[in-house]
């Protein structure tokens, strides 16, 4: 019987062992899934952010070549406005 209860014993203790290297193994798992995914968003946040100054950039750019058709726009309309009315005979 002592025998019986000391084996018993020993099984359920080497279960425990294994149960608490398995508990730790998770935690480490865990750890390094987090870090992982941390630096997994960090990436996609500095991705997006770049995108954002990307959109921005090309927004700008956009604008700009925009305001410099108008100005070129309203020189050769000045142009023509000065040409038209020195081609005019006066009255």
């Amino acid at each position: 019987m002592q025998q019986e209860i000391a084996a018993q014993r020993k099984k359920a203790l080497a279960q425990v062992m294994r149960l608490e290297q398995q508990e730790a193994l998770l935690r480490e798992r865990a750890g390094d899934f987090i870090a992982r995914e941390f630096k997994e968003i960090s990436e996609l946040e500095d991705l997006e952010r770049r995108e954002a100054e990307e959109l921005a950039r090309i927004e700008k750019e956009r604008v700009d070549t925009e305001k410099q058709d108008c100005g070129a726009e309203s020189v050769r309309a000045a142009g023509e406005v000065s040409q038209s009315a020195s081609s005019d005979p006066v009255p």
